[in-house]
């Protein structure tokens, strides 16, 4: 490299007793041919011996001394060619230890590394580093390197020359496999090869058994590695975000091992409920199922489509033989338990007014066939009609379940048939036009995945990587957190069985294509890469669990509890009464994981992960869909009014007829329910009223309502009116009122909120009885609403509604 001398200034600024910065006009790099070559002045003159930065125009260079006398040096340009000469005779650097060379865009590994004869800690990361060079095998002492990053396709053989190597960071590269070798660096103790190509690993990695710490997430292995089993020392072990299916019982006797994740895997074996809890659940599982075990082949079928779409005739066709032609309208969900030629089904039949929408994405399980029923003989072919019969149905998977297989089937091909239509032409258009709206929402997700891509390398390109701030780590983080989670849902896309058009008549005797719907039921439920967890052992004691929930339930559904039959049980009450009932299961984690378990298959419901809900338990789900209906139903006005007819429910409720009649009023003019009314709707499941308020919470989980405190009629008169960029008074700032708070119905729900009114109900959007300005929500963030303040009178008195 030829060197470029150039007249220049003093350039020591900032200078103290142990440091000064020395800055040059200057580039350092005139291209890949030339260098700056600095005075030997300045060389010589101590102040540079002392400096902790220089600072030239296209290039940064940082000292750092480290507690033991050795240095940590930094260097951040915009293409790194070589190790620049003002670093090579500068008598620091046979004493660097740690080198960052990160974030440079070198293709290749710069010359005159040789320099750096105590080299320990090395960072070659986010860079475009195809290979590493031979000679950067003689750099012997490195101890920690990281390479990650990079566009690597095989590991350099010049790592193999590393023998004190003890971390090797090599992940999100583009390593399709791993050579044989790896033994040879026996004191390797971390390895990281996340987010790269594997799908096996070499014969003899289960030699290294210097290996502590191993991360192979976010790769392609289908099978679980058998080496693995062979590293003794083992003590950390990432497998996430791959497609292994059985994972041997056996890896958890290893004892040594602290920490095990397998999220984002198909998990068979142990089941992913387990794995979830982490690794003194996991040994618990293994100690059960070595007890004894048992089969389990139930298949969950979730029937989803638009109201009138055919789905309860259709259900009633493969169960009974036949549809019935006046069939009364689905309301909330219904369970049909059915066995098809030895595969035992769960049939969930969900309602598909939009009334019901928000209700069903509890219940849609991954591990679940989802049904998606089209009347074809509602169907034009218009973008308007696919929105409305199976855009919708669509997004909505796509958002709660986007892994789950989707089966579509057409119906009403009798109709379409008589109006001179084609059935099959119109299934094939629906076909094509899923297939394309999901390759929108992946190139959606691409570009999103790159454009993000663009901001981190950006971000990255200006960091001072030996010295970042606290914000450029934040924001580093933050954008690196998205990415992943886009890069986990462009894998998570709906697998729609496109190649499987189904046309069905259910109506009376006409049964045609309702045999092949059952063929086509039976091929998917034996298809172990869709449904993995269906068929798989679990252990005797998880199904003397689901025995007892069954026995509790008997109890409840013949009466001998009179007092509540919501099916409501208090978590540590029912986990107690297991763990004395059910010899195996000893620990309260082990029963929460097949309560979890339960809870996948529809036998149970418990959100787990809900604060203010997750210590219920409801062992009966039809009674909770029951809860359901009774409050969200077609004509509920009328419903109430019937009731107001018999007083004796009145008096029960402790309501006057005058007080029903304007809470009856309150409902159908405004969309508000005041708490009486929904015990008295509740009362007859028998419900308890101190449930009532834990029933709502679940009303709200599911966005079926929000709370208000209503104080009265009247508003604060004394209140200025609102205006624009003005800030007005606080409510505390008024005379004699106090502030309460309101909860309100996030953005996604106001599209679908709920006035019932005249028998009917209507689309509109919820009346919010306050002078106030409110503020927008996060989409996704449907409990965590930001709360609304209310002005209004002390003196009245409040009484909790919900619409």
């Amino acid at each position: 490299m030829k060197m470029r001398k150039v007249n220049c200034q003093h350039p020591f600024t900032s200078t103290d007793k142990d440091s000064c910065e020395v800055k040059l006009d200057e580039n350092l790099f005139d291209g890949k041919d030339e260098e700056y070559e600095v005075p030997e002045r300045f060389l010589e003159d101590e102040k540079w011996s002392r400096s902790t930065q220089i600072l030239f125009k296209d290039t940064t260079i940082l000292w750092k001394q480290l507690t033991d006398k050795t240095y940590c040096l930094s260097i951040k340009t915009k293409q790194l060619y070589t190790i620049p000469v003002v670093i090579r005779k500068d008598k620091r650097c046979a004493r660097v230890t740690q080198l960052i060379l990160a974030v440079n865009r070198m293709r290749e590994i710069p010359d005159g590394m040789e320099a750096f004869v105590l080299l320990r800690n090395c960072s070659l990361d986010r860079n475009k580093l195809r290979d590493l060079k031979p000679e950067f095998g003689n750099l012997t002492s490195i101890e920690n390197l990281d390479i990650g990053n990079n566009l690597l396709k095989t590991i350099p053989n010049a790592i193999f020359e590393l023998h004190y190597l003890r971390v090797l960071r090599l992940s999100v590269n583009e390593i399709e496999e791993l050579p044989l070798g790896f033994p040879r660096l026996k004191q390797l103790e971390n390895l990281r090869v996340g987010s790269n190509r594997l799908r096996c690993l070499p014969a003899d990695f289960g030699q290294c058994q210097s290996l502590r710490y191993l991360k192979l997430a976010s790769n392609r292995l289908t099978e679980f590695p058998p080496q693995i089993l062979q590293l003794k020392n083992l003590e950390q072990l990432l497998l996430s975000t791959n497609k292994i299916r059985l994972i041997p019982l056996e890896l958890f006797d290893n004892e040594k091992l602290q920490m095990f994740h397998a999220d984002g895997n198909p998990l068979q074996q142990p089941p992913i409920e387990v794995t979830n809890r982490g690794l003194p659940n996991i040994r618990e599982y293994c100690r059960a199922f070595k007890k004894g075990d048992i089969k389990d082949d139930r298949l969950k079928v979730m029937f989803l489509g638009a109201t009138q779409a055919g789905k309860t005739t259709l259900c009633q066709a493969v169960t009974q033989g036949k549809g019935e032609d006046d069939v009364e309208r689905t309301v909330g969900i219904e369970q049909h338990p059915f066995v098809i030629r030895e595969v035992k089904i769960v049939i969930w039949d969900f309602a598909g007014h939009l009334v019901y929408y928000q209700t069903h994405h509890v219940f849609i399980t991954s591990d679940a066939l989802v049904i998606l029923v089209v009347n074809l003989a509602q169907y034009d072919g218009t973008k308007q009609s696919y929105d409305d019969l199976i855009g919708l149905w669509i997004d909505n998977i796509s958002m709660r379940v986007p892994n789950a297989v989707i089966l579509v089937v057409g119906t009403h091909i009798d109709t379409v048939r008589e109006d001179g239509g084609d059935p099959t032409a119109k299934v094939n258009d629906i076909l094509t036009k899923i297939k394309s709206q999901l390759d929108k929402q992946k190139q959606v997700l691409k570009t999103r995945i790159e454009h993000l891509h663009d901001k981190l390398d950006d971000l990255q390109s200006k960091k001072d990587v030996s010295a970042p701030s606290e914000v450029e780590e934040q924001q580093e983080h933050i954008l690196s957190h998205q990415v992943k989670h886009l890069e986990y849902q462009w894998q998570q896309i709906l697998q729609v069985q496109l190649d499987t058009p189904l046309l069905v008549c259910s109506k009376g005797s006409n049964t045609e294509g309702i045999h092949q719907f059952k063929d086509a039921l039976v091929r998917l439920a034996l298809d172990e890469k869709l449904f993995p967890e269906r068929g798989k052992n679990r252990p005797k004691s998880w199904k003397e669990t689901e025995n007892l929930i069954l026995e509790e339930r008997k109890i409840m559904t013949e009466g001998k509890d009179r007092e509540s039959r919501t099916g409501m049980r208090n978590i540590d009450d029912f986990v107690e009464l297991v763990i004395d009932k059910i010899d195996d299961m000893e620990k309260r984690e082990h029963v929460h994981t097949v309560l979890q378990y339960l809870h996948n298959l529809g036998q149970v419901i418990w959100f787990d992960n809900i604060e203010g809900l997750k210590q219920f338990l409801f062992i009966n789900p039809p009674v909770l869909i029951d809860i359901f209906k009774m409050v969200i139903r077609h004509q509920q006005d009328k419903l109430l009014e019937d009731k107001q007819k018999r007083w004796r429910e009145l008096v029960e409720c402790n309501l006057t007829k005058t007080k029903f009649e304007l809470f009856l009023r309150k409902f159908k003019e405004e969309g508000f329910i005041n708490h009486k009314l929904l015990y008295m709707l509740w009362k007859k499941l028998p419900a308890k009223e101190s449930e009532v308020e834990w029933l709502v919470k679940i009303l709200e989980q599911f966005e079926l309502c929000y709370t208000e405190e209503d104080t009265g009629e009247m508003l604060n008169p004394n209140v200025s009116d609102f205006k624009p960029k003005e800030v007005n008074k606080s409510p505390a700032e008024e005379p004699g009122y106090e502030t309460t708070t309101t909860v309100h119905t996030p953005p996604r729900m106001q599209q679908h909120s709920m006035h019932m009114q005249a028998g009917s109900i209507q689309q509109t959007p919820i009346t919010i009885h306050a002078p106030m300005q409110q503020t927008p929500l996060p989409v996704h963030a449907p409990m965590q609403q930001t709360p609304t303040t209310i002005q209004t009178p002390i003196q009245q008195p409040s009484k909790h509604q919900y619409s």
